[in-house]
C-alpha cells in the first residue's frame, strides 16, 4: 500500500524524503526539513508536486513519528529493541576481536543494522555499544589508554 495515497502534496513529499532517507542513512533525522533542497526538488519533480508547495510534512512531532512508523512498515524496517540490540552487541563483540578501530566498528555496526533493516539507535547509544564491545574481555581492547 502506498503510504502517500490520499495525502496532501506536502505530506507526500515529506514521506518521500523519509522513504529515501531510511534505507540510505539507516535512520531518519529529526529535522527532515533540513534535507538538501536539490534532493527535495528532485523528489517533488518526480511526484509532480509544484516547487512552490511547502517543503515537508510533519511540523508536529506526533505527525513525524506517525509518518516514520508508516515508512518503517512500508519498507519492512523495525525499531532497535532489546532483541535487536542484543544481536548488535554480539555482532560488535565478534568484530572487536578482529578490529581495534572504533570508527570501523561503528561503520560495521551501521551496516549490520541496515542489512537487518533495523533503524539505527541514536549516535551516543551506538557509540556506547561500540566502546562496550571493545572493553569486554572477549574484545580486543581491555584498557582505556588508547595505545594498548
Amino acid at each position: 500500500m502506498d503510504p502517500g495515497l490520499g495525502r496532501s502534496p506536502k505530506d507526500r513529499l515529506g514521506l518521500a524524503v523519509q522513504l529515501c532517507t531510511l534505507p540510505w542513512l539507516g535512520f531518519v533525522p529529526d529535522d527532515v526539513a533540513s534535507a538538501p533542497m536539490a534532493a527535495v526538488a528532485r523528489l517533488a519533480e518526480h511526484l509532480q508536486i509544484p516547487v512552490g508547495e511547502p517543503r515537508l510534512c510533519g511540523e508536529r512531532k506526533q505527525a513525524r513519528t506517525g509518518h516514520l512508523r508508516e515508512v518503517m512498515r512500508y519498507l519492512n524496517w523495525k525499531p532497535a529493541k532489546t532483541l535487536e540490540l542484543k544481536e548488535l552487541d554480539e555482532f560488535l563483540l565478534a568484530r572487536a576481536t578482529e578490529h581495534d578501530s572504533p570508527s570501523l566498528l561503528f561503520r560495521l555496526a551501521c551496516e549490520h543494522l541496515a542489512s537487518s533493516r533495523v533503524v539505527r539507535p541514536g549516535l551516543v547509544k551506538l557509540l556506547e555499544r561500540v566502546a562496550a564491545a571493545r572493553a569486554r574481555p572477549g574484545g580486543r581492547r581491555t584498557s582505556g589508554c588508547g595505545i594498548c
